[in-house]
């Protein structure tokens, strides 16, 4: 799967997801009781709502970042497959979360937890960004062994 379709196929699903909790989920479901809950809410900042005083910045800087790997990306030599997927997946994650950001800030809905012990509530995009980065350092180091 190249770089580019990986990207769009996270944008789309990112897209479809975050349509349909806008549109369909008013208030908190839970779908695995309380472990699991839809409960769609705006995130302003980046990661646990840091720098949400800042949507300019943040916007400017998750610009900087997906041009930066678009073009990495298409000059990329890489041959590692691991990279070249992290690569797809964290460029549609970022673009997917920066398509939200001048609309008055990102769309998060996915809760998770037990009772009060929740995680920030995030998205696919955000699922993506964090595989992406994992599946890039893992192919980053798989070609060193190889070398």
């Amino acid at each position: 799967m190249s770089i580019f379709i990986s990207s769009l196929l996270v944008f789309v699903i990112d897209r479809i997801t975050k349509i349909l909790v806008i549109n369909f989920v008013s208030y908190p479901i839970k779908v695995l009781g309380d472990f699991f809950i839809l409960s769609p809410t705006k995130n302003y900042g980046v990661s646990f709502g840091l720098f949400s005083g800042y949507p300019g910045l943040v916007f400017w800087i998750t610009l900087a970042i997906c041009v930066f790997l678009v073009v990495y990306a298409v000059l990329l030599k890489e041959k590692s497959r691991l990279f070249k997927i992290g690569i797809g997946l964290f460029i549609g994650g970022a673009l997917g979360n920066l398509v939200d950001r001048p609309f008055g800030g990102v769309i998060d809905f996915i809760s998770i937890g037990i009772g009060n012990l929740r995680w920030p509530t995030f998205n696919i995009s955000d699922i993506a960004i964090v595989v992406g980065a994992i599946l890039i350092i893992l192919g980053k180091s798989k070609t060193k062994d190889i070398n």
